[in-house]
């Protein structure tokens, strides 16, 4: 079973990418949090493969570091970005993120990013 973490501020978002999940015929454990701090406060008792991180979460970088302090060092990391954003992508790169994908993303694409 891969676990997927997803990061945003938006309930909407949340809800929508919990019904997509559900239709995705592959064993995938969703868990989603409002914010950076309390993804760094929380506990997760089997490691988290692939966080999903929406650009409006990312506002404070030094919360992002404190990440690497946590069991959530090794996961995949993708930020999820409106299709105009200007993304800093060398910054984050640095932050760990590698993958940049714009709103929206299709269930397939879920599936690459989960294998």
């Amino acid at each position: 079973m891969k676990r997927v973490l997803f990061v945003t501020k938006s309930k909407l978002a949340q809800n929508l990418l919990g019904i997509i999940i559900q239709s995705i015929p592959k064993k995938i454990e969703l868990v989603t949090l409002d914010d950076l701090k309390t993804v760094g406060d929380s506990y997760f008792a089997k490691p988290i493969n692939l966080i999903l991180l929406d650009e409006s979460v990312i506002v404070n970088t030094e919360e992002f570091k404190n990440l690497d302090k946590t069991k959530l060092k090794n996961a995949k990391r993708i930020l999820i970005h409106k299709r105009n954003s200007k993304v800093d992508k060398s910054n984050l790169g640095n932050l760990g993120i590698k993958q940049f994908h714009a709103k929206p993303f299709l269930t397939e694409e879920i599936l690459d990013w989960v294998t």
